[in-house]
């Protein structure tokens, strides 16, 4: 198992900007060849239909219940069936340095930074760390 050493893990996410944080987050966007190790799950064809058919999935379950290795395995089907990977954004609202920003300003810095061309995939993991989410991501439909 690995062993943080928070404070210095705390000064690291301190000095990093917004485009560092998101790179960080989503590292297939530097490597195409990433891909998240983990076991696959028995839900992820359910929700990959689901997923082609909605404009928002919602993911709920406990702290700690594999909600973000959901989500990334999605990510996975997803670059592997095509879809190139900057079109997929992943962004966890934890993340001390999105701390008082807004979904709809983090997608516009998303948009400038990687330009994807087609559909978006957007991924947010602690969604009510984000001030207003819910207006913002009543917006984001019409906006990707």
């Amino acid at each position: 198992m690995v062993q943080y050493d928070e404070p210095k893990r705390r000064e690291w996410f301190s000095k990093m900007d917004i485009e560092q944080a998101m790179v960080f987050w989503n590292p297939w966007w530097t490597d195409e060849k990433f891909r998240v190790q983990a076991q696959p799950r028995s839900i992820l064809p359910h929700l990959t239909t689901i997923l082609n058919r909605v404009e928002i999935l919602c993911i709920t379950g406990v702290r700690r219940s594999g909600k973000t290795t959901i989500m990334r395995l999605l990510i996975n089907g997803l670059i592997e069936g095509g879809v190139p990977a900057r079109n997929s954004l992943h962004l966890n609202l934890e993340d001390p340095v999105f701390k008082g920003l807004t979904i709809q300003g983090l997608f516009e810095k998303y948009i400038e930074m990687m330009n994807p061309e087609g559909k978006c995939w957007i991924f947010l993991d602690e969604v009510q760390e984000c001030p207003k989410w819910q207006m913002d991501l009543r917006k984001l439909p019409e906006s990707a």
